[in-house]
Parts: C-alpha cells; structure tokens; sequence
C-alpha cells in the first residue's frame, strides 16, 4: 500500500486510529442510507459519498486564502 500511498502514517497506530475513523464513517453513511430506506441504488449512493469526501479533502488539502483587508 506504500507504493500506491507513500505518505501513510508511519507507525501501526496512526494506521489503525485512521483505520477506526475511517470504519465509523462507513458506518455512519451506511446508516444513512438505510435511514433514508434505501432510496438511492447502491452504486449511486456510493458514487455520491465518495465525490462528497473526495471534494472535501481537495478543499482541506488547498492553499488558504488570507482575508482581504
């Protein structure tokens, strides 16, 4: 996983809180769309939650901008 991702964490238990942070967010979205009785096919709901996070770490990840004086 290195080779595709070198800037992972470097020790077993920064892996294993992203692990957990990650697990409890899939946990979250898959109890959304159960909530929402399943409206959504699953591919779709999945495609819209993975552009959802996508976005937001592009956001996280870009430069920020002073406010103007």
């Amino acid at each position: 996983m290195r080779t595709r991702i070198p800037e992972l964490p470097d020790t077993e238990t920064q892996m294993e809180y992203f692990m957990d942070f990650s697990a409890g967010g899939f946990g979250r979205l898959l109890f959304r769309w159960i909530e929402n009785e399943m409206e959504e096919l699953p591919d779709v709901y999945a495609k819209k939650a993975s552009d959802s996070i996508l976005c937001f770490m592009r956001t996280a990840e870009s430069p920020r901008t002073k406010p103007a004086k």
